[in-house]
This record gives C-alpha cells, structure tokens and sequence, in this order.
C-alpha cells in the first residue's frame, strides 16, 4: 500500500507544478509582448492620460501602414529564417529584417504620438512614468540584493525596498 500512495504522492506534486506553470503562463500571456516595443506601458499611460480604449483600439486597427508593416516583417522573417536554417550567408535577410522592425517601430509610434497629442491629461500620464520608472530602479536593486548583480553593487540610484 506504502508504493500506491508514494505515487499518488508524487502525481499529485506534479499535478500542482503543472497547474501553477499554466498559471503562470496563462497570467503573462505566453511570453508574449504587448504591442512591440513599450505597447503595455504605452496603453497605461495612454489611458493614465485619459485616452479611451475604444480610441486606441480604432487608432491602431485604422492604421493601413501598420497592416503592410507587419506584413513586410513576417515576410523578412520568414526569409531571414530559411536562410539560418541553410547556413548561408545572410547578409541581406538580416538587414531586410531589421529595416522592416525599425518601419513598423516607427509606424507604431507614430500611432502613439498622435493618440498622445490629442489626450486631455498628460500630466497625469507624465506623474505615472516617473513612478514606473522607479518601480523599475527599485525592481533592478532588488534584484541585485537577491542575485549579487555587479549593476546594483555600487549604484544609489535605487532606493532601498523595504
């Protein structure tokens, strides 16, 4: 009896593991990125400066430019890939990949910009970056008191998290 419960056991640990990385998973949507470059803290602020959903929804689902950008760069990575994959030389893939990174980073600020210039609060967003940003000091010093970081050894520009 000692062996089926030494496996029921152990099922029910790995059971729980399995569960808590699916959670987890799930809670940080895959390992995906929000947006590209900043999307998720951009959305925050945007909204912190009292723009709505429905208008970022429509700006960006408008944007034609957007729709060709991120189809130029699928096409490039694709591209960029087979030619990996080959072992060739790939010169000219890696370079039509980052110039159609670099296009749709544009197009998506520039997306930005124009939803920032028309938002009733920018003050309020301007008040939420500071504080993200030390959010990230503290995080970053954190992290250096947890993992012995040589970045966080030396640096004051964090204050301590208590």
């Amino acid at each position: 009896m000692s062996g089926k419960r030494k496996v029921s056991r152990v099922a029910a640990v790995i059971g729980v593991v399995l569960a808590g990385t699916y959670g987890l998973a799930v809670a940080h949507g895959w390992g995906r990125h929000r947006g590209g470059p900043g999307g998720g803290h951009m959305f925050l602020l945007a909204r912190a400066a009292g723009v709505d959903h429905a208008k970022i929804h429509a700006a960006f689902m408008g944007d034609a430019n957007l729709k060709t950008d991120f189809g130029a760069l699928r096409r490039a990575h694709q591209s960029l890939m087979k030619c990996l994959a080959s072992g060739g030389a790939c010169d000219p893939q890696i370079s039509a990949y980052a110039s159609a990174q670099h296009d749709l980073t544009v197009e998506k600020m520039t997306v930005w910009e124009s939803l920032f210039k028309s938002a009733p609060n920018t003050k309020q967003s301007t008040a939420v970056l500071t504080q993200m940003q030390q959010m990230a000091q503290q995080r970053h010093a954190l992290y250096g008191k947890i993992f012995g970081s040589k970045a966080s050894s030396g640096a004051p520009d964090a204050p301590p998290v208590e």
